[in-house]
């Protein structure tokens, strides 16, 4: 297949479905430090693979900052995206970013979508 700038009829099912087992990958995976963490991904996949991003949402400021400073946390994370199948030449570009409750309360009245955007 080729994933290029826009990908071919019929293969946006295939990445979602690659992105499906990635986010389950990364929650089990997140879940053995921050039982309570929550996996989220967006991006349009449909035009650029590489324009993927997933979120980790957890409860406190602390958690949060635990991961961020965590520096193979993205590589670790790119690797659980690889093995669920996502393009090879598109997983060096797939962001990975953590955010809090407590953040998005404080900062965004507890609205997500406004956090993300």
């Amino acid at each position: 297949m080729d994933y290029g700038r826009r990908t071919m009829a019929g293969e946006e099912p295939l990445l979602r479905a690659a992105v499906r087992r990635a986010e389950i990958a990364i929650t089990t995976e997140v879940r053995r430090a921050i039982p309570d963490a929550r996996v989220t991904s967006f991006g349009a996949i449909d035009l650029y693979p590489s324009c993927l991003a997933f979120w980790i949402c957890v409860a406190t400021d602390a958690q949060r900052d635990s991961l961020l400073g965590d520096a193979a946390f993205a590589d670790r994370m790119r690797r659980i995206v690889a093995d669920c199948g996502y393009p090879a030449d598109s997983v060096d570009r797939v962001g990975f970013t953590s955010e809090s409750d407590e953040t998005v309360d404080r900062d965004w009245a507890g609205n997500w979508y406004h956090a993300m955007k």
